[in-house]
């Protein structure tokens, strides 16, 4: 991960692992896309699989262009 993440968005990453899987829910403006990338990121070092599929689910084209560029 490029950028130091918040304490809270490092105990979301911690969590999602630990469960192996969940829903990312947090309020606006709180990096739930940079939660994401770290979430993929760890389970791609993981697993040792250079690439896999995810679907990311937003309602705006701006999300969209959000994501794509954190990812």
């Amino acid at each position: 991960m490029k950028s130091e993440l918040r304490p809270y968005q490092r105990e979301a990453i911690e969590v999602f692992l630990s469960a192996g899987k969940g829903t990312l829910a947090l309020h606006s403006g709180s990096g739930k896309t940079v939660v994401a990338a770290a979430i993929i990121e760890a389970l791609t070092a993981r697993v040792r699989m250079p690439q896999f599929t995810t679907l990311f689910v937003v309602p705006t084209i701006d999300l969209v262009a959000q994501t794509l560029k954190v990812m």
